[in-house]
Order: C-alpha cells, then sequence, then structure tokens
C-alpha cells in the first residue's frame, strides 16, 4: 500500500487497517526520504542545473530542474521496490506526470482510478498521465477527453465501491425507533476544488440542524478526516462539535470509522447527503 497524498496519513488506525489484510506498506509522501540516487542522476541534475543560460526564463530552469529531480526520484524509488504497476489517485498538479514518467522507466505502468468531481469541474492542472485509467461510462469519457488528457488506454469500469463483508451498517449503532436516518459524507477542502473550510463547517450546520429540528431523525456521518475528533479545527468548529457530541448521546448520531466502506455506511438509511460531488454520494 503507497500513501502519498496529504489526505492519507500514515495514522495509527489506518496502519492497523492496512497491516490486518496481511499488506506491506509505504508512507512516501516524501519519496526522497527512501532512496538514494545513483551517481549518475545525481551528476546529471547538477549539470542541469548549472546550465541556466540568458534565452532560458529562470522559473522554467528552475521547474525543469525540479521535475527532473522527481522524476529521478521517482524512478529509484519504483526500482527499488520492484513496482510493476502503481494504481495511484492524485490528480492534481504536475506531480502524477513526475511519478508516471519514473514509473515507465522503472518498467512499471500506472493505472488510474476513477475521480467523481469531473462533472463539477475538470482544470487543464490535471494532466492525467496514466498508461491505464478507468472512467465510469460515456459521460465521464468525454469530458476527459473535452479537456485533453495523455492517457494511453482510457477503458470503462464498473462501480468501485461494494459493502464491506461481515461489517455491519453503522445506522445500526443509532437508537431504535427513529423515523428518518441521513448518511452525511464531506469532502476535502483545497483552493483547486473550489471548496473552503467554511463550506464544510456550513454543511454541517445544516446536518446538525435537521437532527436538531427533527427528534425522530438520525444520522451516519463519515468524514474524510478523524471522525468527531477533528471537527472542532473547522470555522465554528467548537459548537458544531459540542452539538455533534449531544445528538451522538442521544443516540441519533454516529460517526462511521474511516475503514468503513461508503456503501456499507449508506446501508439502512434513507437519503445520503454530500458536500461536493464525490464518489460516495454517487
Amino acid at each position: 500500500c503507497y500513501l502519498d497524498r496529504d489526505d492519507s496519513e500514515a495514522a495509527p488506525e489506518v496502519v492497523r487497517a492496512i497491516q490486518a489484510r496481511g499488506m506491506r506498506w509505504l508512507d512516501c509522501r516524501a519519496p526522497h526520504r527512501l532512496v538514494r540516487l545513483p551517481l549518475a542522476d545525481f551528476l546529471a541534475l547538477a549539470r542541469e542545473g548549472f546550465a541556466f543560460g540568458p534565452t532560458k526564463p529562470w522559473w522554467l530552469h528552475f521547474f525543469r530542474l525540479r521535475y527532473q529531480t522527481a522524476r529521478a526520484t521517482y524512478r529509484a524509488l519504483y526500482s527499488r521496490f520492484a513496482v510493476k504497476a502503481l494504481i495511484q489517485h492524485q490528480e492534481a498538479s504536475w506531480q502524477p506526470n513526475a511519478q508516471a514518467d519514473g514509473l515507465e522507466q522503472a518498467g512499471g505502468i500506472m493505472v488510474g482510478t476513477h475521480w467523481s468531481s469531473y462533472p463539477g469541474y475538470v482544470l487543464n492542472t490535471h494532466t492525467h498521465p496514466q498508461h491505464v485509467y478507468f472512467v465510469w461510462g460515456r459521460f465521464m469519457r468525454e469530458t476527459l477527453e473535452r479537456k485533453g488528457h495523455t492517457i494511453q488506454r482510457l477503458l470503462p469500469s464498473g462501480l468501485s465501491i461494494l459493502p464491506d463483508r461481515g461489517t455491519p451498517p453503522p445506522a445500526r449503532r443509532l437508537r431504535k425507533g427513529l423515523d428518518f436516518v441521513l448518511a452525511a459524507f464531506d469532502s476535502s477542502v483545497a483552493f483547486h476544488v473550489f471548496h473552503a473550510a467554511r463550506d464544510v463547517s456550513a454543511f454541517y450546520g445544516l446536518v446538525l440542524g435537521l437532527l436538531e429540528e427533527h427528534k425522530t431523525w438520525g444520522a451516519v456521518a463519515k468524514r474524510k478526516g478523524s471522525g468527531l475528533d477533528d471537527l472542532a479545527s473547522l470555522p465554528g468548529g467548537r459548537e458544531l462539535a459540542a452539538r455533534a457530541r449531544a445528538l451522538v448521546t442521544e443516540g441519533r448520531l454516529v460517526f462511521a470509522e474511516h475503514t468503513v466502506s461508503p456503501a456499507t455506511v449508506s446501508q439502512e438509511t434513507d437519503l445520503t447527503v454530500c458536500f461536493s460531488v464525490n464518489t460516495p454520494g454517487i
């Protein structure tokens, strides 16, 4: 298992879940700490660094050097661990291009999985350098083709999220006798997805408000973060966390563990509500 996104922390509960499946894992958010570049690569980068001329813009020179450094680092990393196929889910910026180039030079391929925000926006900063990429049907394929991409094989796929085997739906932990149960999913906040932390606060404010107004309603929430614990870090989060804890105490709100499939979270609920267009909601 390969962790390289800022929102995929190597938290103790994440590590335990990975190891429980008999899998090895790497924290690759800082790949340069895992490898030493071969002397030939180091010398080539040094030559590139000093090859600065008056006809080349300084920003282009340093970006090219940074890209080549990242590519060499990923090539060394994937060669060290003999990676032949990397199934990755990190789309933004130029970094995946360096990953894909380094992986190809190490003898492997990059396989991409679908990201459900495409209908909401498609930015040119998302270059999609994967060798093989799976999309959900014709609409998503046409969206990518209109934007442009560098994918070598664009293939259709089925729904990738399935219920957990042997895991009871979290809704069963709610108190008995509720008339209506929501499944609530939030999402990441970042400038390139046009989401701010205050928007997540507003989302939870609406969900909690519905539960407070309707005394026979309940909800199962699945956070992108660490459940109820980091709710207080949002704008106005202390108040939100206090309101949420009161509902948890009443048995009308449950926070699902991060390891539980969204399909399992939604089981035995009446309506799914989402912050943003995201995979759990779909």
